[in-house]
């Protein structure tokens, strides 16, 4: 340390300045909360369908959806495969898992068969998220029945 900063040494106390700590949060939670309070209903998100979504609706969401991972078990350091697409959903899911401090597993949609088993086997996931559409490659590669499952489509 600069010897001409040494009075400055454990001087800086973040608990007086209010909202400080969100601020220094730079987490991928942290980084949607400071958007929600910096760009209020300004759209954040876009999808090519012409879908926007700002940070409120992206934090709503997620702790509606973070709600459901932790009454189906998910706790922090659980892992979250997500078999999803380019969607707001997937967003969700993300967030959710962020917000319960677990860990999200996206996967590529396109695996088949032992290229989708392996990974499900080495990830050892608490929860895989999917999507109708990647519902029977998730069945055929034979890791469904042992899995906690949800369908971000019909569940």
């Amino acid at each position: 340390m600069n010897p001409s900063h040494e009075h400055v040494k454990g001087s800086l106390d973040h608990s007086s300045l209010p909202g400080l700590d969100q601020v220094l949060d730079r987490s991928f939670l942290g980084s949607l909360r400071r958007a929600d309070a910096l760009r209020g209903n300004q759209v954040l998100v876009s999808f090519t369908d012409g879908g926007g979504y700002t940070a409120s609706e992206l934090l709503l969401q997620s702790g509606r959806l973070a709600a459901v991972f932790a009454e189906m078990g998910v706790r922090a350091g659980d892992r979250i495969v997500i078999l999803c697409g380019n969607r707001v959903e997937f967003l969700w899911c993300m967030f959710a898992a962020a917000w319960l401090g677990a860990v999200a597993a996206p996967l590529n949609v396109s695996l088949r068969g032992m290229t989708l088993r392996h990974p499900l086997d080495e990830l050892e996931p608490k929860l895989v998220v999917y999507e109708t559409a990647t519902a029977e490659s998730l069945l055929a590669c034979g890791a469904a029945d042992s899995l906690r499952t949800i369908n971000i489509d019909t569940d």
